[in-house]
């Protein structure tokens, strides 16, 4: 399973903690709310799918990396890439 957290730097969608420094009114966004993604990831796991996200961005890789840790103890080899 592929899924994108977030888009790209370059047209200000990567997902940041912060503001972008040269537009600082966005921190760009994710395309689907949090805990859906934590939800997703979880109930995927547990089917034991093979999990992959995109993410550029440094909220949207602690995003990733938080769904992960939702989801541990199910199907952990699926984390392995």
């Amino acid at each position: 399973m592929k899924q994108f957290l977030d888009g790209v730097p370059a047209t200000y969608t990567a997902y940041l903690l912060g503001p972008y420094y040269d537009n600082p009114n966005t921190i760009g966004e994710t395309l689907m709310p949090p805990e859906l993604v934590k939800e997703l990831i979880t109930n995927a796991d547990k089917e034991g799918f093979r999990i992959r996200l995109h993410a550029c961005g440094d909220a949207a890789i602690r995003l990733a990396l938080d769904s992960y840790e939702a989801a541990w103890g199910w199907n952990i080899c699926s984390f392995l890439h």
